[in-house]
């Protein structure tokens, strides 16, 4: 990664660093095939983007943790308009090993992706801001190590708890409607789609769309959604001249108070006192800031 202009390195520490990938749509990467041969990443996606490693694509939002092992080959597929922007973490196999609850011994991901916890993705957004000017690189590398533990639990679950094995054609099936289903919710946040809208857009009955979308990601459409317009809230909460009622508009809330109690009942906190804790920075501030939303979490 050194060298590499896309790539902005925010702490490292012994076995273990966090960084950022900015992708724009002009970057030659999305004309190729691509590989993560530095190592294991872990992956928390900012904007959504089609990623096809491990033999499908998949639609990878916010919603959702990517993991790669090493040297594994993927390629990208437009979405979002602003490209490919995601925080990463680069993990030596013997930590993640540990964090799986392994002796520290040989690692690889057996699957591909899997749903992240409203409290963790905020947690990584909040550590992704604090780490740069961190004086003090203690507490940034315990909160990391949380945070890598809290994704490989629940991201790693689908792996322990696969549906029945079902005919390879069927399987694939559903992965292409779940798929495609994911692809029109992100590209529509602020729109008021019906299941039934959304069941004919992707060629399904609503009552098989809902119950293969469930078994698949362990969201609801609607939780889906809902989870989307949040995490994308994250980034005009930052903005000190975004207005949180126009926020809440633009997100497709009917209301401010309708925002804040969704946004609350998800990660814990209002949206006024994430905002303040994001513009506040230092690692003091994960440690005073974060415990109490985390202990709550978990």
């Amino acid at each position: 990664m050194d060298g590499d202009p896309a790539v902005r390195l925010l702490f490292a520490a012994d076995g273990l660093a966090l960084g950022e990938f900015h992708c724009w749509p002009d970057d030659p990467r999305w004309s190729r095939e691509n590989c993560a041969e530095e190592g294991h990443f872990v992956v928390f996606p900012g904007t959504s983007v089609v990623i096809e490693h491990a033999g499908r694509p998949v639609v990878a939002t916010p919603n959702h943790v990517m993991f790669y092992n090493p040297d594994q080959p993927y390629r990208r597929r437009l979405l979002h308009p602003r490209g490919d922007h995601c925080a990463f973490l680069l993990v030596e196999e013997r930590r993640l090993a540990e964090a799986a609850g392994g002796e520290g011994g040989s690692f690889r991901f057996p699957v591909s992706h899997g749903p992240v916890e409203p409290r963790t993705y905020l947690l990584h957004r909040l550590v992704v801001r604090v780490a740069p000017s961190a004086g003090d690189g203690l507490p940034v590398e315990e909160t990391l190590c949380r945070l890598l533990r809290e994704a490989l639990t629940v991201g790693l679950r689908l792996a322990g708890t696969a549906a029945p094995r079902r005919r390879a054609a069927t399987d694939g099936c559903h992965a292409d409607l779940v798929e495609a289903t994911k692809e029109l919710v992100a590209g529509r946040l602020g729109d008021r789609l019906t299941l039934g809208e959304i069941a004919r857009s992707v060629h399904s009955s609503p009552f098989h769309l809902a119950r293969v979308f469930r078994a698949r990601t362990g969201f609801t459409i609607h939780g889906y959604r809902n989870q989307l317009r949040l995490r994308s809230a994250l980034d005009g909460l930052f903005e000190a001249d975004v207005d949180l009622s126009f926020l809440a508009r633009r997100l497709g809330y009917s209301s401010h108070s309708h925002f804040t109690d969704s946004f609350r009942r998800a990660f814990g906190r209002t949206p006024s006192s994430v905002r303040r804790a994001g513009r506040a920075g230092g690692a003091a501030e994960l440690s005073r800031i974060l415990e109490a939303p985390l202990a709550a979490a978990s």
